[in-house]
């Protein structure tokens, strides 16, 4: 915010802060969908919360024999870090990425991969293409910085693909690491991802399958009505 603007903004803050904290006061329940926002409620509001996490209909999904390539589907934004995750595949020519998402990133991502053949970007496609792109992947990439929950980890587990991701915010909560996937350190490099790429490979991938599966269903769709239930009917 240009300096000249802070004092306005600043006094809009304080407004939307009181009246943030008077809605929070009003509500019977809250709800969080991962153990990192729970403890922002608690150590921001002093609140206690339940978690309740974001249903992902597993079912939906499906396994396939992998094309031999490694997708991204982040949204294509400076927090999710894709500009990483190029950096790593631009080391690994022998080695195929495809970016399925879109963002305000993509022009400066673009520019970053060009002259890369190994780096596809198909932007914003469908869902069942996403899912097709999904279920044919050796597996999915995700790094973003302290993610409150992140669904495409499930999808990507419920699909039987192995999930390459950061050990922070909800990926902590969905991802097994060397079970169901590999979790990097929060602040890592490219090199690292080259390590885990060449660590999960076809085979190793495939040997994940029925883990990935089993652990996405402790987030389906029906386990959360179940859970909404239980909370509407207390």
């Amino acid at each position: 915010v240009p300096t000249i603007y802070r004092p306005i903004y600043h006094r809009f803050l304080e407004k939307y802060r009181k009246q943030y904290i008077d809605s929070i006061n009003s509500m019977d329940t809250i709800l969080v969908n991962s153990l990192a926002v729970q403890r922002r409620v608690s150590n921001f509001l002093g609140k206690p919360s339940t978690i309740i996490y974001p249903p992902c209909d597993v079912d939906s999904f499906s396994y396939a024999d992998d094309e031999g390539y490694y997708l991204s589907t982040a949204r294509l934004d400076s927090l999710k870090r894709i500009d990483l995750v190029i950096n790593a595949f631009k080391m690994m020519p022998e080695k195929r990425l495809i970016i399925a998402s879109d963002g305000n990133e993509r022009k400066n991502l673009e520019h970053l991969a060009s002259g890369s053949n190994n780096i596809t970007f198909v932007g914003m496609i469908s869902d069942d293409k996403l899912k097709n792109l999904i279920s044919k992947c050796i597996a999915t990439i995700y790094i973003p910085i302290s993610e409150d929950f992140g669904i495409s980890p499930v999808e990507s587990m419920a699909a039987g693909k192995p999930v390459i991701g950061a050990a922070e915010g909800g990926l902590l909560e969905t991802v097994v690491h060397n079970e169901t996937g590999f979790l990097l350190p929060p602040t890592l490099i490219a090199e690292q991802i080259c390590d885990a790429v060449n660590i999960l490979t076809r085979e190793a991938s495939k040997s994940m399958r029925e883990a990935c599966y089993l652990r996405s269903k402790k987030f389906d769709v029906k386990t959360f009505f179940a859970q909404i239930n239980d909370i509407l009917n207390t």
